[in-house]
This record gives structure tokens, C-alpha cells and sequence, in this order.
């Protein structure tokens, strides 16, 4: 396996969102179980997103009701609004929507699931002069680029 260097960036909170005419976006507090029963439109095999939900799902004894697979936040915001189901996306996906869009995000309990993003390279490789420099941008002033809300 590879040796990585890695660098913790910014934090990327995973949210559940549904239609907002959807039964549950007038409720609040949801119970896991509760979204374990809606159609899920899920991310494809091998999303770390997707990991991050099957296992919160399976430690809480849940498994979700998948009913379409779909790559990127972009084709599940489209199939939500299409009402064909619920999703649990990065809270980033949500910050050109508008308030008052077909969007809403739902009030379920131990959400949102933390997550971090991270800048990751191999241990030992010498950067070039734009990478370093990159590199100490990002650290410095990436995480405003990422405003959430």
C-alpha cells in the first residue's frame, strides 16, 4: 500500500436532504430508522460517502431501502428533486441552492455525519516549487473557499 502524507483541510459534514414537499421535511428530530425505510438514492461502489453512510447505517442495525445508484452530488440533487427518493449528500452540494428551492435538508437525529476532507500525497515525494506553493495556499485560505450555509 502506498505510504501517504496526509493533511486534514476542511471539515465536509454530510447531510440528508429530501424534496421539499416530501412527508418528512416538516419533521423534526427524525429517527434513523425512520430514513431507513424511504427510497435512497445512494452514490456509486467505492464513494467515500457512501462507505461513510453504509456504515453508520450498519452500526445503528440499518440497512437502507437503495433504490437508484447514481455518480456525484450533481445526479442525486436532480433525482431528489424528481422525487424518487432521499439522499444524504456534503453539505457543500448545497451552497448554490436557494432557500426557497425544491432542496431541503431534513432533521435527522445524529446528523449531519462529520466528515474531513484532506489533501493527501505520497510520504516523500518532493513537490515542485507550484505544488509547495499550492500546498501552503490551500493550508492557509483553502477552507474559505468552502463556506457552508
Amino acid at each position: 500500500s502506498l505510504d501517504l502524507e496526509l493533511i486534514p483541510f476542511a471539515p465536509n459534514p454530510l447531510v440528508v436532504i429530501a424534496h421539499r414537499d416530501h412527508p418528512l421535511a416538516r419533521e423534526r428530530d427524525i429517527p434513523l430508522e425512520r430514513i431507513a425505510e424511504e427510497p435512497f438514492i445512494m452514490r456509486e461502489p467505492g464513494s467515500g460517502i457512501r462507505n461513510k453512510i453504509e456504515e453508520h447505517f450498519a452500526l445503528h442495525g440499518l440497512t437502507l431501502r437503495q433504490r437508484l445508484v447514481l455518480e456525484g452530488p450533481e445526479a442525486i440533487k436532480h433525482a431528489v428533486v424528481g422525487q424518487l427518493g432521499i439522499s444524504i449528500v456534503s453539505e457543500h452540494a448545497l451552497n448554490l441552492e436557494s432557500d426557497a428551492g425544491p432542496l431541503t435538508k431534513l432533521d435527522v437525529a445524529g446528523f449531519p455525519l462529520q466528515r474531513q476532507w484532506n489533501i493527501v500525497y505520497p510520504r516523500g515525494k518532493v513537490l515542485s516549487v507550484i505544488a509547495r506553493e499550492f500546498l501552503a495556499f490551500l493550508k492557509e485560505h483553502g477552507g474559505d473557499y468552502l463556506k457552508i450555509g
